[in-house]
């Protein structure tokens, strides 16, 4: 397995446990039987499971771009030295990226942010 695969797999793990971490705030804040229920009612939104929402969208749009490309490097037999630090790289500044925003901290956020971008950019020398 490579290791642009290895982090598509780790990617979607950040995504299950930013999902894990939102629905246990909404537990605690809200109890079992909101949990258990249908959910019409939203329950109380606490800043914190606000940001984990907005976290696990922000997961989702980030895997939209990274995930195709990772796939493509691993499926074509792209995978360099650089794609492979590159898709490190992404995984590493979005899992910092949901640590930060989880905790509220907007500066370093936007910059870890802006780090899995542009590790995502770099897996496309794999693939031209």
């Amino acid at each position: 397995m490579t290791t642009e695969l290895q982090m598509v797999v780790y990617s979607a793990l950040t995504l299950i446990g930013l999902i894990a971490v939102q629905g246990g705030a909404g537990l605690l804040k809200n109890g079992i039987g909101w949990g258990l229920g249908n959910r019409e009612d939203q329950g109380d939104m606490t800043p914190f499971r606000g940001r984990a929402k907005r976290a696990i969208a922000n997961q989702i749009e980030a895997m939209l771009m990274f995930v195709p490309l990772a796939l493509a490097v691993h499926m074509i037999g792209g995978s360099t030295k650089t794609t492979a630090m590159a898709a490190t790289i992404f995984v590493l500044a979005r899992l910092a990226y949901a640590i930060t925003y989880l905790l509220g901290i907007k500066v370093v956020r936007t910059l870890v942010w802006t780090v899995g971008l542009f590790a995502t950019f770099a897996l496309t020398p794999g693939l031209i």
